[in-house]
């Protein structure tokens, strides 16, 4: 009978120290995903001094020294905040659902690219003046 209690108390410890060791692994993942709002970050592109201000809600509001800086630093509290949703759309505008979702998708991804819309998406770019592309390009 000691040898059993033995057992299960050493199984209970078991379970108990994965279910903690699993509680950890979930509570740093979730962290890592978001987005850092305090500290500085160094972006190699950047020509002069930006600076991003959350408000109590979250929302940042950008100061930059220049526009291109100030685009660059959207596009990066965008990607913060937004990315998978970036990421999502980005398939589905190129007709690649099917590389997220599976073969499920393969039918919804050839009507997608029958519509064109990425294709209609470049296009257009080489049509915009220097400095709108510059923008969209930060």
């Amino acid at each position: 009978m000691r040898v059993l209690g033995r057992i299960i108390i050493g199984f209970v410890v078991f379970v108990l120290v994965l279910a903690v060791a699993a509680s950890a692994f979930t509570w740093y993942t979730i962290r890592k995903s978001f987005p850092q709002t305090d500290g500085q970050i160094q972006v190699t592109s950047l020509r002069g001094n930006v600076e991003v201000i959350r408000d109590v809600r979250g929302v940042p509001n950008i100061y930059a020294d220049n526009v291109l800086d100030l685009y660059t630093a959207l596009g990066y509290t965008h990607a913060q905040d937004r990315f998978w949703e970036m990421d999502f759309r980005r398939h589905i505008t190129s007709g690649r659902l099917s590389e997220m979702f599976g073969e499920d998708q393969v039918e919804t991804d050839a009507f997608l690219r029958t519509l064109g819309w990425r294709r209609v998406a470049e296009q257009e770019f080489g049509l915009l003046k220097e400095e709108s592309r510059d923008i969209l390009e930060s």
